[in-house]
Formats: structure tokens, sequence, C-alpha cells
């Protein structure tokens, strides 16, 4: 029982929808009043008469008194002082294939790009991070073994630990570490 009142439901619906989907047409007529119709306005109406509905969109070619075809260059003149309107060229397959490539190899090249940034950031940012930690140890004075050329062990002296921290804050300067 439902399913019959469903249904006639739903095609009521959809016969509503189609009567209502149809184009109306909205034009002024030679005698200035306002004509709304379900069918295009007649041949006589000029296009800019009609409000809404059907527009032409190509509109004729420019008729000649000789009958002979007029280049489409020379049907407008160039006096207007606007320059010629270029056409539109669909591109071919192969051209369109050359862009893509172009685009997707420009989109690997600055993928790749940010990547190297990223990478130059994260070992810039664990520079700073281990020159800020050898930075408070020399401070706090902290005693620090180097290892000699001979591979002995020696404790930086205070002249060598000034050195040491002058050259850390200057590489800690020129990597823009805070």
């Amino acid at each position: 029982m439902y399913t019959r009142i469903l249904l006639s439901f739903i095609a009521s619906a959809a016969l509503c929808l189609t009567a209502q989907a149809q184009t109306t047409y909205k034009w002024k007529d030679a005698q200035g009043r306002t004509v709304y119709s379900d069918q295009p306005p007649p041949e006589s109406v000029p296009s800019g008469d009609i409000v809404r509905g059907y527009k032409p969109k190509i509109s004729a070619p420019p008729a000649t008194t000789s009958g002979e075809p007029v280049a489409e260059d020379t049907a407008k003149p160039a006096a207007e002082g606007k320059p010629a309107e270029k056409k539109y060229q669909p591109k071919s397959t192969a051209e369109q294939e050359m862009e893509f490539k172009k685009r997707q190899q420009e989109k690997t090249e600055a993928e790749e790009k940010k990547k190297k940034a990223q990478a130059e950031e994260k070992q810039r940012q664990e520079f700073c991070e281990s020159s800020k930690g050898y930075l408070r140890a020399l401070e706090d004075g902290v005693r620090i073994a180097q290892n000699t050329a001979s591979g002995e062990k020696s404790y930086l002296d205070d002249d060598k630990r000034k050195h040491e921290i002058d050259d850390l804050k200057k590489q800690m300067r020129e990597n823009k570490c805070n």
C-alpha cells in the first residue's frame, strides 16, 4: 500500500519537474509590451529585446554586395582602433601532451627543490640545537676534553675555551641560530 503511494508521489514530482524545466522566453513586442511564452519569439523580434531565453550565439556572416565571401580580417575595419581579435585555435594532441609533460616536469622540480630546502632547514636546526648545548657547556665551565693528533686526551684551558666560544658564536650567527 505504501509503495503505491510512494511511487505515485515520485511520478507526480518527476512530471512537475519536467514541466518546470522547460525554457520560458520573455521579450518585448513591437508595442513595448512584455510577452512571456514557452515558444521562442518570432524572427522579427531583435535579439536585443529578448530578456530571457534563447539568444543566438553565432551571428550571421557580413553580407557582401558582390556575392564573394569576405575574409574575416577585412570584415572589421581597422579604423575602430581595436586590435583584431584572435580566434581560439584548439591545440593538437601533441601540443597538449608537450604542455602536460612540461607542467609535470616543473611540478617535480618544484617538489625536489622544496624537499631540498626542507632537508637544509632540518640540518640547520639540528646544528643550532647542538651548538646551543655545546655553548652552554662552554660558558658553564664544564670540563671538555679533546683528542690531540697523537690520540691523547687534552682538556680545554681558558684561552682555548674563549677562542672556542667566539668561533661557535660566529658560526651560530652565520647559520641564523636564535
